[in-house]
């Protein structure tokens, strides 16, 4: 129980900056605010897809590592091309996207009931203060 406690805990304060962040831009309607909530979304999806390059070599599943290197090259190039305003939204569907594709694939069957609910409440939090922030500011 200690483990899974520590998996939550991690998790859920991995989601403060997306929701604090969020709400500070959209309170002060600050750039720096904004820019450091690209900046974490950014490195929060880098981190998830860049997971997946240990979970397909350890379950042999070359699927996953083509994934991992596709997802991440798309959501650089976004991440290059788009305005911070709009990266917003599209990194909210991207976040969404990958927590479907975790759903489908073999290589994530073996993932704890516990740790799949909790992906889906923080994605759920991330796309919702995105989102939110995107009308916000738009």
């Amino acid at each position: 129980m200690h483990h899974v406690l520590w998996v939550k805990l991690l998790g859920y304060a991995g989601l403060i900056p997306f929701v604090l962040l969020a709400l500070a831009a959209g309170y002060t309607v600050s750039v720096t605010m904004l820019h450091l909530l690209v900046v974490y979304s950014f490195g929060i999806f880098s981190f998830l897809v860049g997971s997946w390059w240990g979970i397909g070599l350890l379950r042999y599943q070359t699927l996953v590592l083509c994934l991992s290197n596709a997802l991440f090259l798309i959501a650089a190039t976004l991440f290059a091309w788009l305005s911070l305003e709009q990266w917003l939204a599209v990194s909210g569907i991207l976040f969404v996207i990958i927590f479907l594709i975790e759903g489908r694939l073999a290589a994530f069957v073996r993932q704890p009931d516990y740790y799949r609910r909790l992906r889906l409440h923080l994605t759920l939090g991330v796309a919702i203060s995105q989102f939110c922030l995107y009308a916000w500011i738009s």
